[in-house]
């Protein structure tokens, strides 16, 4: 081991600094001072040829991001499945309804983008029907999964029957939800993770209307095709709809969900006289509507309607319609 002194070649100049004829009046003076020295030099290792065995803790973890308050509302957004990506929309009313669309394979993430390309046109699609229960940061529940797209035969998940299904879902930091749809079919389980942002400006700001009264062009429900069906609202909320391909015609009634405080509406439809092809929409129907923008850059004006059939019924169905006011 290397001697102080080799370790601290500047030690006799501290005694230099005391003359002899100084020595006995500053004795008491000279060895605290030096020995002061000494220590620090010793502490902070100057010279030696040792490794410090000094080990620094690593740094503590990333801060995770605070879990936000659920908000009610429309959503857009997205829903992975394995490695495919799907669009999705999604209505939560204020008393815990929850409706989620899931369709439109997606080669990358939609940011702004509005309904486009395959969008309108999926090879699959369902629909989620249920309650959720919202504490604060975290809401959870269950209901249905129907498909949607069941015109022809094979085509399309969960059209023979509907599917059970839990979801879980946590607030973001920007007005979004996140979660999942955890879906149990006879082939095991099933899970959307959802990843949802907060969408329509319409949701809060058009309060208390008696019905989004007008006439609407359908682009997606798939009793629809190239644009043949046109939608009817009247101030009472009155809705009327003919199918020129399929031979669907709707009628039905929306009424402001709750007290109108927010644009979202309850939905009772009754379809008949579909052709062979589509005679399994031939049903009762309820659900909700909102109105919304198609993307983040439109000023345009889209009805949303999702319906289901009741449940328990042996054939169910379920309906999204996306149409373009005109």
């Amino acid at each position: 081991m290397n001697t102080l002194r080799e370790r601290l070649p500047s030690l006799p100049l501290c005694w230099s600094r005391f003359s002899p004829a100084l020595a006995g009046r500053h004795r008491s003076m000279r060895f605290p001072a030096c020995l002061l020295l000494v220590q620090a030099l010793a502490g902070c290792g100057v010279g030696t040829s040792e490794p410090s065995s000094e080990v620094r803790p690593p740094p503590p973890p990333p801060t995770p991001p605070t879990a936000a308050m659920i908000e009610h509302g429309h959503f857009r957004g997205t829903a992975a499945l394995g490695d495919a990506t799907y669009h999705a929309d999604a209505l939560l009313t204020a008393d815990g309804e929850f409706r989620l669309y899931v369709g439109g394979l997606l080669d990358s993430p939609p940011g702004g983008m509005g309904f486009v390309g395959e969008l309108f046109n999926p090879e699959e699609s369902a629909q989620f029907s249920g309650q959720l229960e919202i504490d604060g940061e975290q809401g959870s529940g269950d209901g249905l999964v129907i498909g949607e797209v069941c015109a022809a035969p094979g085509v399309g998940r969960f059209c023979d029957e509907s599917a059970s299904a839990e979801v879980s879902i946590s607030g973001m930091s920007n007005d979004g939800l996140a979660g999942e749809v955890r879906i149990t079919t006879g082939e095991g389980e099933e899970i959307w993770l959802l990843d949802l942002a907060a969408w329509s400006a319409y949701y809060e700001l058009n309060a208390h209307p008696a019905s989004p009264s007008g006439t609407y062009q359908e682009e997606l429900a798939q009793f629809a095709q190239a644009g043949d069906v046109i939608i009817s609202i009247d101030d009472a909320g009155r809705l009327f709809f003919q199918a020129a391909a399929s031979g669907c015609t709707g009628n039905g009634a929306l009424s402001p969900h709750l007290n109108g405080e927010f644009y979202v509406f309850d939905v009772d439809l009754i379809i008949e006289n579909c052709d062979a092809s589509h005679k399994f929409l031939n049903n009762e129907y309820s659900g909700l509507a909102t109105e919304t923008q198609n993307s983040y850059w439109d000023y345009d004006d889209w009805l949303l309607i999702f319906v289901s059939t009741p449940v328990g019924i042996e054939s169910p169905a379920a309906i999204t319609m996306y149409a373009n006011r005109l």
